[in-house]
């Protein structure tokens, strides 16, 4: 005889064998607002972009120390990673694009020590070679980007309004700075991964990750953002490679 006892063993049982199923991960590519590198080794969810995802086998972001590696809920991007710096260290760079960037160059080629010395822009020298307006520049990994406005003269219009690339309900006034810095951390052929953080974006408390790859270089970015206007004819703006003398 089929007792009650028995259908309840016989639940329980049922029970416990549906717990032990093991969980159904989904493929990064199918997560809607999602950004996959080249060769589909990075990814990005527009979303949340403090945390960059990677395959098992793709190159951790350099320095290694100022990223913390943990386990992704994704079944082919497996892992992904977030700076690690403590809060009090990120309030040392606040939004200093320059400083945050230097730091980690500096880290980079220091086997993961962070300078101490207070000034972003000592110990940074320019490349020799300046890159082509429009021209795709992709810089080694722990060196940095560099844009400014292609002239600073007395009369720049810069009374517009730019869309801020990390968040898309946020607009910035143009012109609130007069560069951006980004340090280059990983790359997937001509997909470029940067860590940053940017004065223009006063809401954003923790340095994000942003890949230019395609037609949205680094250069197409910021173009709106750093391109001028004197006397009625428009000045683009120009864009260098840094490397951290160390």
């Amino acid at each position: 005889m089929y007792t009650q006892l028995e259908s309840l063993k016989q639940t329980g049982q049922n029970n416990l064998l549906q717990k032990k199923k093991p969980i159904q991960l989904k493929k990064f590519a199918s997560a809607s607002n999602h950004i996959l590198t080249e060769s589909n080794i990075y990814g990005l969810l527009k979303t949340d972009t403090t945390r960059l995802y990677a395959t098992s086998t793709a190159a951790h972001p350099k320095p290694e120390s100022r990223f913390a590696k943990t386990n992704s809920d994704f079944e082919d991007l497996k892992v992904k990673y977030k700076n690690s710096d403590s809060m009090n260290k990120m309030k040392t760079y606040g939004t200093d694009c320059g400083s945050y960037a230097r730091s980690l160059m500096i880290s980079n080629k220091n086997d993961g020590s962070v300078p101490k010395d207070p000034n972003p822009w000592s110990n940074i020298a320019i490349k020799t070679r300046e890159r082509l307006i429009g021209e795709v520049a992709t810089p080694a990994v722990g060196h940095a980007y560099y844009i400014k406005f292609g002239d600073n003269g007395p009369n720049l219009q810069k009374r517009e309004y730019v869309q801020s690339p990390w968040d898309m309900n946020e607009r910035v006034e143009k012109g609130k700075t007069n560069f951006h810095v980004a340090a280059v951390v990983a790359k997937d052929k001509g997909s470029m991964i940067t860590s940053e953080v940017n004065a223009a974006f006063k809401k954003q408390t923790s340095a994000w990750f942003q890949i230019y790859q395609g037609k949205q270089t680094f250069y197409k970015t910021f173009q709106a953002e750093y391109e001028t206007e004197i006397n009625g004819k428009k000045i683009p703006p120009k864009v260098y490679e840094y490397d951290a003398k160390g």
